[in-house]
């Protein structure tokens, strides 16, 4: 019977594999073999929990061994990440910094020119073969402009270019279940908590299909009892990445985003009382007035900033009640498997669990008011990820 067990489990990983290879063309399949050989490591360090003491001078301890779990979800985590997303996401920031580069040059080159002698582009200018060159041949207020012209025409070819990557991301999202328009992309790539939100939002939707492929795999098993509890302690990993992934997202919104975005407001009001002091003393009011309506501008911004990250971290906190619950009672159960037909439909109790975290985890549709506004939410999002 192990015999047996044992080759059905080899042929079901077989298809699991080839099934990988065989979607490769669209890069949408996780490394599935890998996604279960990782979560048996992790049960195996579960475990491994039962035998150690709590504290150890020398020795392994329940601290070591609840580390050794957390990077084998981690890896989980990395590989339910789909592959084609992480690499447009990165492609996004690539970009991104991209066009910050050239907007740093065009305002230097805006120096040069101010600076530099009228005149046309000279012969010089317009026949170097690359842009650095140019930049140090530019004599003349034409040549400058010229320059200047070339970087915001690349900058406009790379503002192209992310709307073509927030299109595929859109489609690939949609291809698993996640729906998403490429300007609700736009927005949440623009957020310091956008790669976390799209990352739950993938993970989790991948869960579910893992989840799935753990109850036929019980099924299969049949009454050996072995496998059945492997399979479900996989099941208990799962609720406890879940739950990681939640817990880690509350963290950096409690202790470091919300805080910081505090702070700037706190110095925007600042920056407001010493205009209107400044004002009252008799400084020039064109400039002062335009410096308060910018902080203005700066702490609309950040007031709709606090108002995406908290209403998403209470989505998130609403769904970790959940999970936390559902991980104590999968541990518990766990601890208590004994035919394997009753471990089948309690996997199957736990999809169903995960398809309501994953509708929890959705992420909300949010616009720019303006583009004054968009263009401060991108530089608040730069100084949040700097600071």
């Amino acid at each position: 019977m192990f015999l047996r067990i044992h080759i059905i489990f080899s042929l079901v990983l077989c298809v699991m594999v080839h099934g990988a290879w065989a979607s490769d063309e669209n890069n949408l399949q996780f490394d599935q073999p890998q996604v279960l050989k990782t979560l048996q490591s992790a049960v195996e360090k579960f475990d491994e929990l039962e035998t150690v003491p709590d504290k150890s001078w020398f020795g392994t301890d329940k601290s070591d061994v609840s580390g050794e779990i957390n990077e084998f979800l981690d890896d989980v985590i990395a590989i339910l990440d789909i592959p084609e997303l992480v690499r447009l996401r990165q492609d996004y920031r690539k970009v991104e910094q991209a066009i910050i580069e050239r907007q740093d040059k065009i305002a230097h080159l805006r120096e040069g020119r101010l600076l530099a002698p009228e005149g046309d582009p000279t012969f010089t200018t317009k026949l170097t073969p690359t842009m650095m060159l140019r930049e140090w041949t530019a004599k003349t207020r034409g040549d400058y402009v010229l320059l200047i012209d070339s970087h915001q025409n690349t900058i406009d070819s790379y503002r192209a270019e992310l709307k073509n990557i927030e299109t595929k991301m859109s489609e690939l999202l949609s291809s698993i279940g996640v729906t998403l328009e490429p300007d609700q992309i736009e927005f949440w790539l623009s957020s310091v908590i956008g790669d976390d939100v799209l990352s739950m939002s993938v993970v989790f939707s991948n869960i579910k299909v893992v989840a799935g492929q753990l109850g036929d795999l019980t099924e299969e098993s049949g009454e050996n009892l072995t496998y059945a509890k492997r399979y479900y302690g996989m099941l208990v990993m799962l609720h406890q990445l879940v739950v990681n992934m939640q817990e880690n997202f509350i963290s950096k919104t409690d202790n470091d985003i919300l805080p910081k975005l505090a702070g700037f407001s706190r110095d925007a009001d600042q920056n407001i009382a010493e205009a209107k002091r400044l004002i009252r003393d008799g400084g020039n009011r064109s400039h002062l007035e335009s410096n308060i309506a910018a902080n203005e501008l700066t702490k609309d911004a950040i007031e709709l900033y606090q108002k995406i990250v908290t209403s998403h971290r209470n989505k998130v906190s609403q769904a970790l009640k959940i999970s936390d619950r559902e991980r104590q009672v999968a541990i518990n159960t766990y601890k208590t498997v004994r035919l394997s037909s009753d471990v089948s439909n309690l996997i199957r109790e736990g999809l169903s669990t995960f398809e309501t975290l994953s509708n929890l985890h959705i992420p909300a549709a949010a616009e720019f008011q303006n583009a004054e506004i968009r263009e401060e939410f991108r530089k608040l999002t730069e100084k949040l990820k700097n600071d």
